[in-house]
C-alpha cells in the first residue's frame, strides 16, 4: 500500500510539473504579447498625437461598416431658365435704378434665351456603420460639378436649369448617429448634419428635386432631434438646429433658434401603402432655397446678408399612397406669416443710399403639388411613367407660378437607371408683385425696383443617367 502511494505521488508530481512548465511557458507569450502591445502603443500615441481615428474593433470593419455610392449625370435643354429673374451683376447702387436704360439699371433682370448643360448631377459616397446594438451612425459625401454663374455662398440665385444646389464642391452632405434600440424601445436620438424632417422629398431625385414643393421645404443643417417609431405604424420627431444668422445679427452671430416637429403615420397592407405624415418649422427661411436669396448681399444691399429678424413659421401635408402598381402623392406647404422680399432688405442699397422705407411683405405663401405613377415592366426590365403638377402663391423670383411634368425611368440593367422628362414652367402675370421706390431719396421715386412676373413660360426636357453601387 505504501509503495501504490509514492509511486502515485511521484506521477502525481510529474504530471503537475509539465503542467506547471507549460503554464509557464503560456504565461511567458503572454507576458511578450503585453509588451509588444504596449511598445506599438508608444508608437502609435506619438505619430498619432493631435489625429482622430484609429478605432479598432474585434471583428474588422467588413462586419460593421457597409459602403456605397450613386451617381447621377444629367443633360438639360430648355427655351429659357425656369427661374425668369437673375441678379444683375453690372447693378450701381450710386446711379438711380432704370431697368429701361440702354444697360439696364435694376438689381435683377428677366432671363432670355435657351439654355442647356451636361453636368453631373451629384455623386455620393454612403458610409453606414452599426457601432453596436443601441447606436448606428451614417456619413455621406456629395460632389457637384454645375457649372452656371452663381452668386456667392455654397447656394446660389439661378439663372439655369440647375436649382439651389452646391456648384463644383465636394462636401459632407450627411454625418449623423442614431441612439436607440427598437427592440427594447420606440424612442431614439439622433444628433449631426442631416436633412431635417420637414416635408417628405427625395434630395437627387430625378426631375421632382427641382420642384417647388422640395425647394421650400430642404434644410441641409446640424440638427439635435428625439423621436419614435411604434410598429403600429405611428412616428413622429422634435428638432432643432441653429439655422442662419439674421440681418439683426450682422449675419455673424449663431444662435439655436429654429426647430419644428414631424408627425406621420404608415400603413402596410398586401401590396399597398398609405403614408400620412405632417409638419411645423419655426422659420421657413432657413430653407437651402430661399436663404440662397437671403444671404445674397447684392440682393439686400448690404455688406452682412442675413436672414429677416422676422420669422415665418410654416407647416406643411404630405400623402404617399401605393396600391399594386400604381402610385399618387401630393404635398402641401402653407406659411402662417408674410415672408419679406430679399430685395433691399436692409433698407439700403448700399451704406448711406437708403431705398425703402420698409421691407416689402411677398404675402403668406402656399406651395402645393400632385404627382400619379405607373409601374409596369418592360422587355423583363421595370419601368415607371409619371405625370405632376406644382403651384406656388406669393413668391414670384423664387418659384415659377405653375409647373408641369411628365417623366419615364426604366431600369435598363441592374442596379442602372435611365431616364427622360419633359416640364414647362409659367411665370407668374406680367407685372405681379412689382416693387416701385416710395420715398423721396435717392434713387428718385417711382423707380422700378423690381419689375413683378414676367408673363414668360419655359419648355424643356431633362435626360439622366442613374448608377447604383455597393
Amino acid at each position: 500500500m505504501k509503495l501504490k502511494t509514492i509511486v502515485a505521488s511521484l506521477v502525481a508530481l510529474g504530471l503537475s510539473g509539465s503542467v506547471l512548465i507549460a503554464q509557464a511557458m503560456m504565461l511567458d507569450t503572454s507576458y511578450q504579447m503585453d509588451v509588444m502591445r504596449d511598445q506599438i502603443n508608444k508608437v502609435d500615441m506619438v505619430l498619432k498625437q493631435n489625429q482622430p481615428g484609429g478605432f479598432d474593433q474585434p471583428c474588422g470593419w467588413t462586419c460593421r461598416i457597409n459602403i456605397s455610392g450613386w451617381m447621377n449625370t444629367d443633360v438639360y435643354l430648355a427655351s429659357r431658365p425656369p427661374i425668369f429673374w437673375t441678379v444683375n451683376p453690372d447693378f450701381t447702387p450710386l446711379l438711380p435704378i432704370n431697368p429701361r436704360s440702354v444697360i439696364p439699371n435694376s438689381i435683377i433682370l428677366p432671363v432670355k434665351n435657351q439654355t442647356s448643360d451636361l453636368f453631373l448631377n451629384n455623386a455620393n459616397l454612403f458610409v453606414d456603420a452599426r457601432v453596436n446594438n443601441w447606436v448606428t451612425a451614417a456619413m455621406s459625401m456629395v460632389y457637384t460639378s454645375f457649372t452656371n454663374l452663381a452668386t456667392t455662398g455654397a447656394y446660389g440665385s439661378p439663372n439655369s436649369n440647375i436649382l439651389f444646389q452646391p456648384r463644383n464642391k465636394l462636401t459632407i452632405d450627411t454625418a449623423y448617429a442614431t441612439i436607440g434600440n427598437f427592440q427594447a424601445s420606440p424612442f431614439y436620438f439622433r444628433v449631426g448634419k442631416e436633412y431635417v424632417p420637414f416635408g417628405q422629398y427625395d434630395p437627387y431625385g430625378f426631375v421632382v428635386a427641382d420642384n417647388p414643393t422640395q425647394l421650400i421645404t430642404q434644410i441641409n443643417a446640424p440638427v439635435a432631434q428625439v423621436g419614435f417609431v411604434i410598429a403600429n405604424g405611428f412616428y413622429g420627431s422634435v428638432y432643432t438646429f441653429a439655422g442662419n444668422p439674421k440681418l439683426s445679427d450682422r449675419g455673424a452671430v449663431h444662435r439655436i433658434q429654429n426647430g419644428g416637429v414631424d408627425l406621420g403615420y404608415e400603413l402596410n397592407l398586401f401590396n399597398s401603402k398609405i403614408n400620412i405624415d405632417a409638419g411645423y418649422i419655426a422659420n421657413i427661411a432657413d430653407s437651402d432655397s430661399l436663404s440662397s436669396y437671403y444671404l445674397n448681399p447684392t440682393l439686400e444691399g448690404t455688406t452682412f446678408p442675413g436672414l429677416p429678424n422676422q420669422k415665418a413659421p410654416a407647416w406643411d401635408l404630405n400623402a404617399e399612397v401605393t396600391f399594386g402598381p400604381f402610385d399618387a402623392n401630393g404635398h402641401y406647404v402653407a406659411l402662417t406669416r408674410s415672408l419679406l422680399s430679399p430685395l433691399f432688405l436692409s433698407g439700403n442699397s448700399s451704406p448711406g443710399f437708403p431705398v425703402l422705407t420698409r421691407p416689402t411683405s411677398l404675402g403668406k405663401a402656399t406651395v402645393w403639388g400632385l404627382e400619379a405613377g405607373w409601374t409596369f415592366p418592360v422587355m423583363a426590365h421595370q419601368s415607371r411613367v409619371a405625370i405632376g403638377y406644382q403651384e406656388a402663391t406669393h413668391l414670384v423670383a423664387f418659384y415659377p407660378k405653375y409647373r408641369y411634368y411628365a417623366d419615364y425611368m426604366v431600369n435598363f440593367a441592374k442596379w442602372f437607371d435611365l431616364g427622360v422628362a419633359v416640364f414647362q414652367d409659367r411665370d407668374y402675370s406680367l407685372g405681379e408683385a412689382a416693387v416701385s421706390k416710395t420715398s423721396r431719396t435717392l434713387p428718385a421715386p417711382g423707380s422700378i425696383i423690381f419689375g413683378g412676373g414676367t408673363g414668360l413660360k419655359a419648355t424643356g426636357g431633362q435626360l439622366r443617367a442613374s448608377i447604383k453601387f455597393a
